[in-house]
């Protein structure tokens, strides 16, 4: 079980090598560009393209839509996802 110390206080975080292999993302679906954008907008250009490049690099299950995405959190193989159906911090315990 994750405890509340361990849970990412950023999505940002989720780009941090504890979180490999611990982490969905459907990145051609339509929900995962104004999380792009928002990270751009908040911490710049190259803060996202970094982001950009942990989250594939963490990355558990790569989907082309947010559907196979929540699928694969509700079957428990990562912990956390970056859709609007599951959330950016789903996880069991």
């Amino acid at each position: 079980m994750i405890k509340p110390a361990q849970l990412p206080t950023s999505i940002l975080d989720l780009a941090k090598p504890q979180w490999k292999g611990k982490v969905a993302i459907a990145p051609t679906d339509s929900d995962f560009v104004p999380l792009v954008g928002g990270v751009i907008a908040s911490y710049g250009q190259q803060a996202a393209l970094n982001w950009l490049r942990g989250l594939k690099a963490n990355s558990a299950s790569v989907a082309d839509d947010e559907a196979v995405v929540a699928s694969s959190t509700r079957d428990r193989t990562p912990w956390a996802s970056s859709t609007s159906t599951t959330g950016t911090a789903s996880g069991w315990s």
